[in-house]
């Protein structure tokens, strides 16, 4: 191969074909469409409690909202109201069957029959088929609740 600067004024001999450098050319047809990928790992459920639970006093985590959930792992959320329908009163509630246990509690504090917000978070690494429910303990009588519960299923728990 020789190269020439055609700059300087030299030029192929007849016999030599000029060689264009950074030239596009025509677009080729398409190629086969692949296969189909994997499903990803994501999956959410969402459970939600009945509208009112009543709340027994001194009975240790009474659950007002509860889903069932396949082995994986999870991110898990919940919310959801807590009032007494006659005086002020003092409510803690949690994620129960989350592993690591969830923390902290959620202390809710109502102010009579003014509903109060309630808002968990926790993850759950389950190696069996599990309830997570939300538990709450009040002392007092007349304390509702309601909530849903959001667990979306992660990858991987870091």
């Amino acid at each position: 191969m020789l190269e020439l600067d055609s700059r300087t004024g030299h030029q192929c001999l007849s016999i030599e074909s000029p060689i264009a450098w950074n030239v596009r050319g025509v677009t080729g047809p398409q190629g086969p469409k692949g296969e189909k990928g994997d499903a990803g790992v994501s999956d959410a459920t969402l459970r939600r409690g009945a509208e009112a639970v009543a709340i027994s006093p001194n009975v240790a985590f009474d659950p007002i909202a509860s889903v069932d959930l396949p082995a994986g792992q999870y991110a898990i959320t919940a919310t959801g109201n807590i009032w007494n329908t006659k005086r002020d009163s003092t409510t803690a509630c949690e994620l129960l069957g989350t592993s690591p246990p969830a923390d902290p509690q959620a202390y809710v504090t109502s102010a009579g029959a003014q509903q109060t917000t309630l808002a968990l978070t926790g993850v759950a690494d389950i190696g069996d088929a599990r309830t997570i429910r939300i538990g709450c303990v009040t002392q007092d009588a007349d304390v509702q609740g309601h909530a849903q519960i959001l667990a979306v299923k992660i990858g991987e728990l870091k």
